[in-house]
């Protein structure tokens, strides 16, 4: 495998076995083929096609065939959400103004000033340390069992 000018590897090879596992695993309901089947078309073991499902490479490539198969629908969901907008639908008009970039989220944080923390100097830290630990010190003298 070479790799670009980006240190990223180039275009993946697969064999024959598994562009053919590729395509129909990435059509919608696996083309209506179960494992067993799919394994068959493409020469294999049911046994290599399970391997070769668990493999991160062959995971990544099965994702992007599937969504370059949905791209294919995507003027006719785009339609529908149109469809739907128009018709007064609340979501779906959040939708369609969300996918045009028109609206977007935003998270509002409001920072505040604890005037009383920061206006505390190291003399009453100090003195407030010295307070806290002398109410453990009590504390814990009632719970000294002496033999």
């Amino acid at each position: 495998m070479t790799e670009n000018n980006n240190n990223l590897p180039a275009k993946r090879s697969f064999s024959y076995g598994q562009e053919v596992a590729l395509e129909i695993m990435s059509q919608p309901n696996r083309g209506g083929y179960t494992f067993e089947q799919i394994a068959e078309l493409a020469q294999i073991s049911p046994k290599q096609l399970r391997r070769w499902r668990q493999s991160e490479v062959f995971q990544r490539e099965l994702q992007k065939r599937t969504l370059l198969n949905l791209n294919e629908h995507l003027p006719k969901v785009v339609n529908v959400l149109k469809d739907q907008a128009i018709a007064g639908n609340i979501k779906a008009i959040e939708l369609f103004l969300k996918s045009l970039g028109v609206l977007q989220e935003r998270l509002l944080v409001a920072t505040t000033n604890d005037v009383e923390f920061n206006s505390r100097t190291d003399e009453r830290i100090k003195s407030d340390i010295d307070r806290l630990s002398k109410l453990l010190d009590d504390d814990t003298d009632d719970d000294v069992i002496e033999v």
